[in-house]
């Protein structure tokens, strides 16, 4: 994956139905500036916070998605009553991080010098790499 370290994260886009995220970012620092989408395919669930006018990315991490369920125990324990993630567990963590191991959905740590951090459960996360800003909204 191509490194996203130092981009501008400035924009964000789901599509539910096909259970895509994809975080947008540039750097900027260059000439010509360098677009690079994060693409999250097979997305289970997200949490994305402190969103900023800018938000600049430190690195987007592979992590065991045992460890965004203990780190995201209190939020699990209760979301399971509105359907989500999408995974039957019945507010049972070791059964939530069981199926994840079974079902081969991995976890993603996204980690910034300021702004945008959070974490996404998904099959997989890939870059593309764009010619210019992607159209939001």
């Amino acid at each position: 994956m191509q490194s996203v370290h130092d981009n501008n994260a400035y924009g964000y886009s789901l599509d539910c139905q096909r259970q895509c995220l994809t975080i947008h970012t540039v750097y900027d620092e260059q000439s010509p500036a360098q677009f690079v989408d994060l693409v999250f395919s097979g997305v289970q669930a997200h949490r994305l916070d402190y969103a900023l006018m800018t938000n600049i990315l430190f690195d987007v991490e592979e992590v065991d998605p045992a460890s965004v369920v203990d780190s995201e125990s209190e939020l699990l324990l209760q979301s399971w009553k509105y359907n989500w993630p999408g995974i039957k567990y019945d507010g049972d963590l070791t059964l939530l991080k069981a199926t994840l191991h079974e079902e081969q959905i991995k976890g993603f740590e996204i980690r910034s010098s300021l702004g945008l951090t959070g974490w996404v459960l998904a099959f997989s996360c890939e870059t593309v790499c764009r010619e210019s800003r992607a159209s939001i909204g």
